[in-house]
């Protein structure tokens, strides 16, 4: 059984800094700096942040730094 190759959007922000959502694929150019929090939060709830998994918290983690540079 061979592995499947994750998608590119996953790591398309550490690769390039396109503002692609590394959980959807989602183009977030067009959200402001609370629209892409308000996708974070959505996809990575606060209450259940010590269940998720590294790569869950990564990618949030993805989500913020891109809401973050949009404030600039």
């Amino acid at each position: 059984m061979t592995k499947q190759a994750e998608p590119a959007y996953r790591t398309a922000y550490e690769e390039t800094k396109a503002e692609i959502c590394p959980e959807t694929g989602e183009d977030l150019s067009g959200f402001s700096a609370d629209g892409v929090r308000a996708h974070a939060e959505n996809l990575f709830p606060d209450y259940g942040r010590d269940n998720f998994s590294d790569e869950a918290k990564a990618r949030k983690a993805i989500l913020l730094a891109i809401a973050k540079g949009k404030e600039r």
